[in-house]
């Protein structure tokens, strides 16, 4: 069987659930209520890590009894919505090679992909612009605190988090993609009370 482990940051507890054998999956039509089950219980939890409050991780620091620091990592949500999104995308495709729209899900997913790798390129680009117009003893001073600018990479904070802000946005609109795709699907609709006991239950 395979697990998918969801940590929720703020309350430091696994939840896992089990989402089904995929090792031997194929498109019988015995099988297809097992792949759809698949698919929803990954976009429910897609859902769930979407209408969560976003942030970035952090450590919590605390000191024990005996003095020792004790450093507790709380999971950065804007990464677990994108990562959730992204296994959707991978669970879901067959599907989109399927897809009886004229590979439109496809096209979609893969020009928001497009934007993502755009706005990186642009950012990369004026942080490598801003670094050059700086003296060189700023440029000591930073590569003595471990900073240091990496042509083609996104590394200040700042537009760190306008990349990230930016991303969210794409796997929104990725989701709602796939969202329409499982209506498209004849497949999905032959499973609609199914998948209406996953989402309710």
């Amino acid at each position: 069987m395979v697990y998918i482990l969801f940590v929720m940051g703020e309350f430091n507890e696994p939840v896992d659930f089990e989402i089904g054998d995929i090792e031997n999956f194929s498109s019988n039509k015995d099988e297809q209520f097992s792949h759809s089950t698949l698919v929803m219980t990954a976009m429910k939890k897609a859902l769930e890590a979407g209408i969560r409050e976003m942030h970035p991780g952090w450590f919590n620091t605390k000191t024990d009894r005996q003095g020792h620091t004790i450093k507790t990592y709380v999971d950065d949500t804007r990464k677990g919505f994108i990562e959730a999104v992204k296994t959707c995308c991978m669970i879901m495709a067959g599907d989109l090679d399927n897809d009886t729209n004229d590979k439109e899900a496809t096209d979609y997913i893969d020009e928001c992909l497009k934007d993502v790798e755009k706005k990186r390129i642009e950012l990369a680009k004026i942080e490598e612009e801003s670094w050059n117009k700086q003296p060189a003893g700023f440029k000591t001073v930073m590569n003595s605190k471990g900073i240091y600018n990496i042509p083609g990479h996104v590394t200040h904070p700042e537009l760190k988090e306008q990349l990230v802000w930016f991303e969210i946005e794409m796997y929104r609109s990725i989701f709602a993609e796939l969202s329409r795709l499982t209506k498209r699907l004849d497949y999905y609709k032959a499973e609609a009370k199914n998948m209406g006991e996953i989402f309710n239950g």
